[in-house]
């Protein structure tokens, strides 16, 4: 199944979003933590959020129950948002994070002290956007982990301007011309999928892919095939299964990629 959303239909589920999640006590300067895959429901999430001058604390779906909850103990989240497969691997652990007030999933089957995502499809929307600044917090990115438990890095807007430059020129300074299509298989929660595709394809108001398969180097072929993605990130361990595919044009002769930006590890030349 595949959906498309406009600019404009964003915009309007947002505000929705974030009359619903004003309502749940998110006010300037709240941390949301969004526990959830690439998809509508992330965007609306750090779109309606931002709208309210909130904190986005992004949780990658890799991080194991304890590194989760420590984020959740450690950004004093009030509220979380999640899906229900990735909330029950932390449920029974709820009573650890003392000031998580609210659950919000976005397929609540009318569980008890659950919210409904989708209730906000009813809400009258909210045309009110807070007035931020570019030193006004925006994110609390937590690290990948790699020396002890995760630590928060409370970030400004102003760090997406930071990032433009440098995201710009690794996709070939491509960004102001129509019709570029970004893709990640990278998770909404992690940098590479936060700026190098979902934000920096908003700024310049270019497509943007989301999928929720599980990697695989054909799959990810045939989705840029698809879909006619021009732009992506791809790690160098994704990049170095993909190399190993024979003759990927000829297999796949809607391929349209004109740039991909990597990160995060050493690339092999040979790759």
């Amino acid at each position: 199944i595949i959906k498309r959303f406009t600019y404009a239909e964003l915009a309007e589920r947002s505000s929705r979003l974030s009359q619903m999640l004003q309502e749940l006590g998110v006010t300037r300067g709240t941390v949301v933590a969004c526990y959830l895959g690439a998809g509508l429901e992330a965007a609306l999430t750090y779109l309606a959020v931002f709208r309210l001058g909130g904190i986005v604390a992004p949780l990658s779906q890799l991080y194991g129950p304890d590194t989760v909850i420590h984020a959740l103990v450690d950004s004093g989240a009030p509220i979380l948002i999640s899906e229900s497969e990735l909330w029950a691997r932390i449920a029974d652990q709820k009573s650890r994070c003392p000031a998580l007030a609210t659950v919000v999933l976005t397929d609540a089957n009318g569980e008890k002290d659950i919210i409904d995502f989708n209730q906000y499809q009813q809400m009258p929307g909210d045309e009110h956007v807070e007035q931020t600044r570019a030193e006004s917090a925006a994110l609390l990115l937590y690290t990948s982990g790699s020396t002890g438990m995760p630590k928060g890095i409370l970030h400004s807007h102003r760090i997406l301007r930071g990032y433009l430059a440098s995201v710009s020129l690794f996709y070939e300074l491509d960004m102001n011309k129509p019709g570029r299509v970004l893709w990640t298989p990278s998770d909404w929660s992690w940098v590479a999928g936060i700026f190098n595709v979902m934000l920096t394809g908003w700024f310049f108001g270019q497509t943007v892919v989301a999928s929720r398969a599980r990697f695989s180097a054909e799959g990810s072929f045939e989705l840029m095939a698809r879909h006619g993605v021009t732009h992506c990130f791809l790690t160098p361990t994704a990049l170095k299964r993909m190399a190993a595919i024979e003759d990927p044009y000829g297999r796949w002769p809607d391929l349209a990629i004109r740039a991909i930006g990597t990160g995060g590890e050493p690339l092999p030349s040979a790759i």
